[in-house]
This record gives C-alpha cells, sequence and structure tokens, in this order.
C-alpha cells in the first residue's frame, strides 16, 4: 500500500474545508471538490481567516498559514479530484440524492470507498453501487 500524501475531500462546505484545513496543516497535499466555484473560492478564504485566528490566539504560526493554503487545490472536476487520490473523504451535506449521485461517481472513479456518516444509513446512502470494497 502507498504511503497516503494526496487527499481528496468531496464537499467544500463547513465539514469539507474544515476537514481540508486539518489535512493541508499536517503536511498532506489536498484536493477540496465541489460543484460550486463560488464555495470553493469562500472555502479556501475560510481556511485562511481560521489559520490567521488560530495565529492570533498562538495556536498556530502566521509564517504557517501560506504553506498551508498552497497545499490545497480546488476543482469542480470529480474525475481530476480523485486522480492520484490516497484517500477521499465524502464530506456533502446530508442530501440522500447527492450522496448516492456523489458515491456512484467514486465507484466509478475509486477502489476503496470510507463514508463519514451522519443521517443517512450507509445502504441508503451506497444504494446499489459495484464496487467491492467497503469500510
Amino acid at each position: 500500500m502507498p504511503e497516503i500524501r494526496n487527499i481528496t475531500i468531496i464537499g467544500a462546505g463547513l465539514m469539507g474545508h474544515g476537514i481540508a484545513q486539518v489535512f493541508a496543516a499536517k503536511g498532506y497535499n489536498v484536493i477540496l471538490v465541489d460543484l460550486n466555484d463560488g464555495l470553493l473560492v469562500q472555502a479556501i478564504k475560510n481556511i485562511r481567516s481560521n489559520l490567521a485566528l488560530m495565529a492570533d490566539n498562538d495556536i498556530g504560526a502566521y509564517k504557517d498559514i501560506d504553506p498551508v493554503i498552497s497545499r490545497i487545490r480546488s476543482t469542480t472536476d470529480m474525475s481530476e479530484a480523485t486522480t492520484g487520490a490516497h484517500f477521499v473523504v465524502e464530506a456533502v451535506s446530508e442530501n440522500l440524492n447527492l450522496k448516492q449521485k456523489v458515491f456512484h461517481e467514486l465507484d466509478r472513479l475509486c477502489v476503496l470507498l470510507k463514508l463519514r456518516q451522519e443521517q443517512n444509513s450507509v445502504t441508503e446512502s451506497w444504494g446499489p453501487i459495484s464496487g467491492i470494497h467497503r469500510t
């Protein structure tokens, strides 16, 4: 198994951009994907603001903000986002139809799926997808 270095986060909302921030701060290369370009732009701004707030409160350093931001790329293309990914996190809104659409696309693009579960059952979210590896 390859060393995990490249992380893809599906969904740039509150959870998604926060997850991306944590991975990037720990040195991982992150691709943040969302259907909405505006949300991607806002997500990067929010991450920068979060890091500055942390530095203001001596939880982080200002010198680390640009390096963290430089490890995050954004795209609206799911195929681009998952190419070369070692680990993919689903963080889309709790909308069953949207989750099923995302998992069908990930089933086509990825070997192994890991579900960040909140409200929907695993079988509802996955629906009838074909991949055999599930966690």
